[in-house]
């Protein structure tokens, strides 16, 4: 039987391991962020340079090496590639410990952004030769849980090595504030081991109808994404520029408490381990079921509508997080705020899937991956860092810049997907035909 027509338990063996580099992958982009003043302490930096560091380094080969590995992931053996770009992750983050100062560590995070470059385009285009369209937004809002457990064993890990710093300190690493040298070879030396898992994973046979076997040519492609503009434009824009509302809070989320509220970097890491490894991971469960459940009703819009309503969920809660003068108020309304904003989650990937062909997808996921990264992870943070330094004028203000890039990337994320829900049913009806038959009327109706 077509594995496309029904999952296997081999199916969900391969997602698993998908799942787990993810989490490496999240664990090792995740580090920096869970050790900023340690780090500009140590290496005499600036807000503004940390937010490079976060931001604009990691992004620079992940996005523009993404496009061309995208088209791989189309073409060639897919889970080489994840195998490839796990080596160099990995051993670009343990590098990151040896850092000496802003030109070595950005070289370092600019490699881990090259590796990381390889697995999710590899990995969304492996789900869907894996499951069907019904099944879609479970599966990738699963694998998405690398962002939640990733983030959540990394604050973890991070934490226990500041508690035991001098004990683990066993590499003769340089002297630093808080032991996060020994944090990152950590947790680079971690993945490692997951490499041999991808080793098990089968490249599907690349055939079917509509000459399934042969990819289509990057013109074809362009002309594809420029005929259907009003679904890929608006859809994926918003969802770009709400990605610097979930990065915020993942990478600046811990500075903002450990800064403004005095936590310990020990009980940040419980915060936001059971606030990303708990509900965050709940939610993306929710949001993925949901949204499958919806479209099996003929609701073939489930997934972009589902994320409207988690951004206008999420605002008030993270408002509340960001400028509430109580560190017990703020840390009670971020649990609940993560659980409303990792609806999205997976949603992004899935909305993808029912949108491009199946030969295009590598590379329409590594075009989005490239728009998200660029504003979610370059612009975003520095926009925070921005704002702290540059227009507040006090470190203890970041919780008023994340406020306000938090509530105004939110807003603009509705409005856009909003504007894109008619184009989005009419051709995620006519990539999935046979899957799904939408209800008269539906493409007119926003």
């Amino acid at each position: 039987m077509d594995h496309r027509t029904k999952s296997t338990a081999y199916s969900y063996y391969v997602l698993g391991v998908l799942l787990a580099a993810y989490i490496i992958a999240f664990m090792d982009r995740i580090a920096l962020s869970l050790a900023v003043d340690p780090i500009r302490s140590d290496l005499g930096l600036s807000e503004v340079q940390i937010s490079l560091l976060i931001g604009l380094a990691f992004v620079m080969l992940y996005t523009t090496a993404g496009i061309v590995l995208g088209r791989l992931a189309d073409t060639g053996n897919r889970p080489l590639l994840i195998i490839v770009g796990m080596i160099l992750w990995c051993a670009a983050t343990s590098a990151s410990g040896l850092a000496t100062g802003f030109g070595t560590l950005l070289l370092a995070r600019i490699l881990v952004g090259l590796g990381e470059a390889t697995l999710s385009p590899t990995s969304y285009s492996l789900i869907s030769s894996y499951f069907p369209p019904a099944q879609l937004a479970l599966a990738t809002s699963i694998y998405t849980l690398g962002i939640t457990l990733g983030s959540g064993l990394a604050t973890y890990v991070v934490g226990m090595v500041v508690a035991h710093s001098d004990a683990l300190n066993i590499f003769s690493l340089p002297d630093s504030t808080g032991g996060w040298r020994a944090g990152f070879v950590l947790i680079g030396l971690l993945g490692l081991p997951f490499i041999l898992l991808v080793f098990t994973i089968r490249e599907p046979r690349r055939t079917g109808e509509n000459n399934e076997g042969v990819a289509p040519s990057l013109p074809a492609v362009a002309a594809h994404i420029r005929e259907n503009i009003g679904a890929y434009g608006f859809i994926l824009s918003g969802y770009a520029i709400m990605s610097m509302a979930a990065i915020g809070a993942v990478f600046w989320g811990p500075t903002y408490f450990m800064r403004v509220h005095g936590m310990a970097q020990s009980e940040v890491g419980i915060l936001f381990g059971v606030g990303m490894g708990l509900c965050g991971t709940a939610g993306l469960l929710a949001g993925g079921w949901l949204a499958d459940r919806l479209f099996t009703r003929s609701v073939i819009d489930a997934a972009p509508r589902i994320v409207m309503a988690s951004l206008a969920m999420q605002i008030p809660f993270f408002a509340l997080v960001y400028l509430s003068s109580d560190g017990v108020m703020a840390a009670s309304m971020l649990v609940p705020g993560l659980f409303v904003m990792l609806f999205q989650g997976g949603l992004q990937g899935a909305t993808i899937q029912l949108l491009a062909p199946r030969r295009m997808r590598g590379l329409i996921v590594a075009i989005y991956f490239m728009m998200a990264n660029i504003v979610g992870m370059a612009i975003g943070p520095f926009l925070t860092a921005f704002l702290t330094e540059k227009v507040f004028g006090d470190p203890l203000k970041i919780g008023a810049s994340l406020a306000v890039v938090t509530t105004a990337s939110s807003l603009v994320a509705i409005a856009l997907i909003w504007k894109g829900l008619p184009a989005f049913r009419r051709l995620a009806a006519q990539t999935n035909a046979g899957q799904f038959q939408a209800p008269v009327g539906s493409t007119n109706q926003a």
